[in-house]
């Protein structure tokens, strides 16, 4: 490492973005000014308005823009229910999966072009002999919408189905079991757009036809239920989703036999709308009898398979076990990437909630990538955003924030935002998540006001919808509560966090690292009111379970002993106190490194508690090694500079080293004019100033400051006689945005 006379006058050097990654992470995907082609999308969209010159348009296009990859379509959560191209239009096919191919081993993408070229000759001959309405000419625009569906291609799919849709009309009665699954894909293709209210009209045509062609209890009605549960679900409607997917298990339970792959189907959605409303243990059993259906049906290294371990990754997401859900969505991955490549649109999903572990875990840059291999794959879908988009924009302006750069936080956080209103308005949980996202980026700007505002916001909208007991209602609350605590330092608000406390432990038991948050919540609160032994009861309970849980090393567990060792500090146990902060300090650096900024608050208070026993040389390291690390990742102007420097000349002049005391003072007080902080401690650091001058006899620099302190008088009303307290400190809002980086990397709402 540098001197800190090297980083004090040096350039500051910046922080390089993980991966090579620039400000392009934030470019909107998908936009009409970078896919020509989308801009006649909508008027391709009605089924009965397209012609055969829009046929030979799309005739005319290559089957696919990038054929280095493979096939199965994209989702915001879970792949859409449907059947393999071959089996797709057979009405009495009880064949089925989460995806498209069953997940056996399928044609390559090369293959599927190929096939698609021929199915372009095929038609083009019927259009020349038979015309455009013929259903020689509709089973052929099926083939070509069905391998387009398969590479991705979904706007040139919309127009082959519509076609085929439009044709097979004019003898309805004959293709009433064809029909209503062309308007299954129409509603997947909207499903994929995030066009929830679309997906759900062609979703109720299919199940209206069916019921009256079918009745009410033939198994192929069990595929439009799946498919409106699935589209609730995605809505936040989990009520109306589990109604439509209990009728499917119900159907498939008197008419299937025993473990039909069909049922995996419905169990899948099933277990993850019982999830979100907090009922894992029912949610998990059903997630294993789909796993044990698919590996009957299709083996344990399929994409079916592949699709109950992503099941089973973001059901344990929900239940904060990051470790098993890790293992289960790396497992996914590993899958589904064999069959499709690094990059595909079925993977955003899964790229997404690894990325939001790793950074859980604290690994930015690996979390950056994941994200940035989301936002990749769905550069291959030109559509229209949907949920899973917004998701990675969330995250993405979460690790901004960590990286201190909230302006790019911003701009994505809002990004997601704008992506969530335009799917499924205002009040669906995932805008309250945006919400807390953006309060986060306010508390890193010091802005409580903002933060409060955006979190009140947040919590509205999770009463509106949430179970009244639920966890992330309850959480939200923590949150909130502990934010208002340490701004407003009311009592009742430590009252109402620990009245709480019992209903967490109820639900999720002591273990839990639920309960463990709650508990770091509670001994925060305390801390803010000066109880200080209630907040270490508090804490060391957090910390038992955070050491058992993510380890003795890891960022809770760190940050929660250096509380305690600040709670000692506080009520004078002063070598209670340099035990806990220095084992604190041991511990992050083993995580982080030597050069976090998260160190500096450790390093701080321990230089401060030291001061007490005069060992003012060990103090010193500290103070200088806290500000080598503030200018390497802050830059050589922050205004936290002002107190560290001020502290290292207090120092020096106590050792009575007044030469190297006084540029340190002087470029404390640099710091606070740049700032405009014209404050007591300015008017302190000036006289400590002229002491420093005096005592080395110069008397040109004592006049210089005598006249800075005039002016001060001046400006201020102030009299500066005498000695004025209040020597320039670090804000307070180093440890609120520390704490509330534990607290919000273990929220989900």
């Amino acid at each position: 490492m540098k001197s800190l006379l090297e980083l004090k006058t040096g350039t500051f050097p910046s922080l390089p973005l993980a991966n090579d990654l620039s400000e392009a992470d934030l470019d909107e995907v998908g936009e009409e000014s970078h896919h020509s082609s989308l801009t006649s999308a909508p008027k391709a969209y009605n089924p009965f308005i397209i012609s055969s010159t829009e046929i030979s348009k799309q005739l005319a296009k290559p089957a696919y823009a990038k054929p280095q990859t493979s096939q199965i379509s994209q989702s915001c959560l879970l792949s859409p229910i449907s059947r393999k191209p071959s089996e797709a239009f057979s009405s009495q096919s009880t064949k089925s999966s989460m995806s498209i191919f069953d997940g056996t081993p399928v044609s390559s993408a090369r293959e599927l072009e190929q096939r698609t070229k021929e199915s372009k000759k095929e038609l083009q001959t019927l259009l020349l002999s038979k015309g455009e309405v013929n259903v020689d000419v509709a089973s052929s625009c099926l083939k070509i919408a069905e391998d387009s569906f398969a590479l991705g291609d979904y706007f040139k799919a919309l127009s082959y189905y519509t076609k085929a849709l439009e044709i097979y009309y004019q003898d309805f009665h004959t293709f009433y079991g064809v029909i209503p699954q062309i308007y299954d894909r129409l509603g997947h293709l909207c499903q994929i757009r995030g066009k929830y209210n679309e997906a759900l009209g062609h979703y109720n045509m299919a199940m209206n036809l069916r019921v009256t062609f079918l009745g009410e209890e033939h198994v192929d009605l069990t595929t439009s239920y799946d498919h409106l549960a699935q589209v609730f679900y995605h809505m936040g409607r989990y009520t109306e989703g589990m109604t439509y997917v209990t009728k499917s298990i119900g159907i498939k339970e008197k008419i299937l036999p025993p473990k039909h792959p069909l049922m995996s189907d419905s169990l899948l959605i099933s277990a993850l709308i019982l999830s979100c409303k907090e009922q894992f243990t029912e949610a998990t059993a059903q997630a294993n009898e789909a796993l044990t259906i698919r590996i009957s049906s299709y083996g344990d290294s399929s994409v079916s398979y592949a699709e109950v371990l992503q099941t089973l990754g973001l059901i344990k997401m929900l239940q904060k076990s990051h470790q098993e859900a890790k293992s289960y969505l790396t497992k996914a991955l590993e899958i589904k990437t064999q069959f499709l490549g690094e990059i595909h649109p079925e993977l955003p999903v899964i790229y997404n909630e690894i990325g939001r572990i790793s950074y859980i875990e604290g690994n930015l840059n690996y979390a950056h990538q994941c994200i940035k291999n989301a936002l990749k794959c769905r550069e291959m879908c030109p559509v229209e955003h949907n949920l899973s988009a917004a998701k990675s924009y969330l995250y993405l302006g979460y690790i901004y924030a960590d990286k201190r750069e909230i302006s790019k936080a911003r701009d994505a956080i809002e990004k997601s935002q704008s992506i969530i209103k335009s799917c499924v308005g205002d009040s669906h949980p995932d805008n309250s998540s945006c919400l807390q996202a953006l309060a986060y980026t306010f508390l890193m700007e010091e802005n409580i006001l903002k933060a409060e505002e955006n979190l009140v916001s947040s919590f509205a909208i999770l009463q509106s919808i949430a179970e009244e007991k639920s966890s992330t209602l309850l959480e939200s609350s923590f949150i909130l509560s502990a934010l208002q605590s340490f701004s407003k330092r009311d009592s009742s608000l430590t009252s109402a966090l620990s009245s709480n406390i019992s209903l967490i432990i109820s639900k999720y038991s002591e273990e839990s690292p639920i309960t463990a948050n709650a508990f770091f919540s509670l001994g925060q609160s305390y801390f803010q009111a000066q109880q200080y032994e209630e907040s270490v009861v508090c804490f060391l309970k957090a910390l038992k379970q955070y050491n058992r849980i993510y380890g003795e090393n890891s960022f809770p567990a760190g940050i929660s002993t250096f509380m305690i060792g600040k709670a000692y500090s506080a009520q004078n146990k002063r070598t209670m106190g340099v035990e806990f902060l220095e084992k604190a300090l041991r511990a992050l650096e083993t995580t982080f490194g030597s050069e976090h900024p998260v160190l500096v608050l450790i390093l701080d208070e321990l230089a401060q508690n030291i001061i007490h026993n005069k060992d003012y040389k060990r103090c010193l390291a500290y103070f200088e090694r806290s500000a080598k690390i503030t200018i390497l990742n802050y830059g050589n102007t922050t205004p936290q500079l002002a107190f560290l420097y001020y502290q290292i000349g207090m120092i020096h002049k106590r050792l009575e080293n007044y030469q190297a005391a006084a540029p340190y003072l002087k470029d404390s007080l640099k710091v606070q004019r740049l700032h405009l902080q014209f404050t007591a401690s300015f008017a302190e650091t000036c006289h400590q100033l002229i002491y420093v001058y005096k005592t080395l006899g110069n008397s040109s620099h004592v006049q210089k400051y005598e006249l800075t302190c005039e002016e001060f008088q001046k400006k201020n009303g102030t009299t500066l006689q005498g000695k004025v307290s209040g020597p320039p400190s670090r804000s307070s809002f180093d440890l609120l945005q520390a704490v509330f980086k534990l607290l919000y990397r273990h929220f989900d709402s």
